[in-house]
């Protein structure tokens, strides 16, 4: 069995020395943190994830294969916790990731309140066709979608352009997100977990 002060203290080391990895990259980051349960559960996730896919139909016949089960759980984890710790302490303190909140302020600021949203779509009007010699002008812009996500077709679509515009500056930043290469910075999972622990939650499980 594993205790939750095991995996606490599994947790604490790994964020550490992740950490670690990341200050000789991004000298200029500041990581200190407000809540040192959420790396906790942000572990259990990753290990209760890894469990579930490991054992997935899908996967059966290469569970066949010796070591298997204990490489993609180590595998699995190791990449799972690196990608939330990224997007976290990483991602969040960019200026791109600064810019989509902004937008996302605007945005949901117009949709409560659709008097400003309104005025703001007749300036736009206004300042499309004031002193343009094109009898027909089309104010509506494209929908942008997100091709990559399996919820693409519920992209929000607005009639009022501006609003539309800031759909698709989410949806934009969204995309270039999750084009970008990751970066790793976690240290291997055997480092912190040994072959009989793996062992032990792929056959009973993590209840914490």
């Amino acid at each position: 069995m594993i205790t939750k002060s095991e995996i606490s203290a599994k947790a604490f080391n790994m964020f550490r020395d992740w950490s670690k990895n990341v200050y000789n990259e991004y000298s200029e980051l500041d990581l200190t943190i407000i809540d040192e349960s959420i790396l906790i559960n942000n572990l259990i996730k990753s290990i209760k994830m890894a469990r579930n896919t490991l054992i997935n139909e899908e996967k059966k016949e290469q569970r066949d294969m010796k070591g298997y089960d204990l490489g993609f759980m180590q595998g699995f984890i190791e990449s799972n916790l690196n990608s939330q710790w990224e997007y976290e302490y990483i991602i969040k303190q960019s200026a791109e990731y600064k810019q989509f909140i902004a937008i996302k302020a605007i945005k949901n600021y117009l949709e409560f309140d659709t008097q400003t949203a309104n005025h703001i779509y007749n300036i736009y009007k206004y300042l499309m066709t004031n002193e343009s010699n094109l009898e027909n002008i089309d104010l509506n812009l494209s929908n942008e979608t997100i091709d990559e996500l399996s919820f693409a077709d519920i992209d929000d679509i607005s009639s009022n352009a501006v609003i539309q515009m800031l759909n698709n500056r989410i949806n934009i930043y969204i995309k270039e997100y999750l084009r970008k290469d990751r970066k790793h910075f976690m240290e291997p999972c055997e480092k912190y977990f040994s072959d009989n622990e793996i062992k032990f939650i792929i056959d009973n499980g993590i209840n914490i």
